[in-house]
């Protein structure tokens, strides 16, 4: 039995060969279009489509083909307009396509000079991403045209520092978008391209040095409010917000390893510093002496968990209904105690050692021979930061077992 019609393989020809002609067409109208004209845009359009099919039938030399002609009207229609900004994205985007056909064929040095090049051909009209007069929907597809290949380029650089320059290049080009789109109709695309290559420059920052990176998510942290601000908090603002949180949380770890290794501890610091917060009656408002203290612990530090609000106020109630008498005003604490909804902190985190000669070495080093401590050794025991508070637990846990083993009692004490 013969099937009727043509076969897959016939019919996928002349798919091929009714794009091909479709795509002649586009260059010629290309070579004749003017200033502004779409032909360039659809020009670009086709010529990833066709790359792309050809790509797919197993014929990667006709895909560079196609390539190579589209750069070759491209660059003959840039040359003659100058200041067409039409014309020059679609080149950038042509130049893109040729990168990415390149680097499938296994021509790094082809794909990254082709991203170069896109880069100069758009960067070009890069002023416009600072000027707030500048069209907004011509801002997004400068931007687009612009850190697209950057981001693409600074993946492929070998050296550190240089990938870093990089991505940095990103960041200014963003950050300068967002502040000249402020209150534009591109200002929340522009906030979230900033808030995209913040991550890009935190995340290579990371793989380096910690603290750069630390650096980058607070700078991070003012675009994603305003990017809320902007969209609201959709799934994509909590997106972004998650990731910063891990990569913060990843960078201080990293520093507090890098702190610990060379025998000192992280601790938090408030922004006044700590020998003005003992003494507060000199150089603090008295309205600031509660909120600083309530912050604050006997070193004149940070405590480890404040809290994100301070703490609650409350009211007396007007009507006590469930034995309350008082009703909380405002908003409610992050802070930990007894009978909160919040998780209790952890008091002794990490791994547990101590600084051989330091001083909490040596009192720990007395307990276990037998001594008793001192009110000056009490002192030092409590300035413990770090892994030596987890070696004062051990220590401490290891007396308690000894004393009174590991069972537990409780009374029932009920008021009827």
């Amino acid at each position: 039995m013969q099937p009727n019609g043509p076969g897959p393989d016939a019919a996928h020809d002349a798919q091929l060969e009714r794009l091909r002609s479709t795509w002649k067409d586009a260059l010629g109208h290309a070579r004749t279009a003017g200033p502004g004209s779409i032909a360039f845009a659809r020009l670009a359009d086709l010529a990833a489509a066709c790359a792309g099919a050809w790509i797919r039938a197993g014929r990667r030399d006709e895909a560079r083909a196609v390539a190579g002609d589209a750069l070759a009207v491209m660059r003959e229609a840039c040359r003659a307009e100058r200041d067409d900004l039409a014309r020059h994205l679609a080149f950038g985007r042509v130049l893109e396509l040729t990168a990415a056909v390149e680097g499938g064929a296994g021509d790094a040095r082809g794909s990254f000079d082709a991203l170069r090049a896109a880069i100069a051909v758009v960067g070009r009209f890069a002023p416009a991403l600072r000027e707030r007069a500048a069209d907004p929907l011509a801002r997004i597809a400068i931007a687009s045209g612009l850190l697209r290949p950057v981001t693409a380029a600074a993946r492929m650089i070998d050296d550190p520092a240089q990938r870093r320059a990089a991505f940095a290049q990103g960041w200014e080009e963003a950050q300068a978008w967002a502040r000249a789109a402020s209150g534009a109709a591109d200002h929340a695309t522009a906030i979230e391209s900033a808030v995209l290559a913040a991550f890009d420059l935190a995340v290579e920052e990371h793989a380096d040095r910690a603290s750069d990176c630390l650096e980058r998510c607070e700078d991070l942290r003012p675009h994603l409010d305003e990017l809320s601000r902007v969209r609201g908090d959709d799934a994509v603002v909590r997106q972004h917000r998650a990731a910063l949180a891990r990569l913060s949380a990843d960078a201080w770890a990293r520093l507090g390893d890098v702190t610990e290794a060379r025998g000192f501890a992280l601790a938090p610091r408030l922004t006044i510093y700590p020998e003005y917060a003992r003494d507060p009656k000199r150089w603090l408002d008295p309205a600031l002496h509660f909120p600083v203290l309530d912050r604050s612990d006997a070193e004149g530090l940070g405590r480890d968990d404040p809290g994100a609000v301070w703490p609650e106020k409350v009211t007396a109630a007007d009507v006590v209904h469930d034995g309350a008498e008082v009703v909380l005003v405002g908003h409610r604490s992050t802070q930990w105690y007894s009978g909160a909804n919040s998780e209790p902190p952890v008091l002794v985190p990490g791994r547990s050692t101590t600084k051989p000669g330091s001083a909490v070495d040596e009192i720990l080093h007395g307990v276990r021979m037998g001594q008793e401590v001192g009110f000056d050794e009490i002192v030092a025991l409590f300035r413990a930061r770090g892994p030596e508070v987890v070696a004062i637990a051990e220590l401490a846990d290891e007396l308690r077992r000894e004393a009174v083993g590991d069972a537990v009692t409780w009374v029932h004490n009920r008021n009827i």
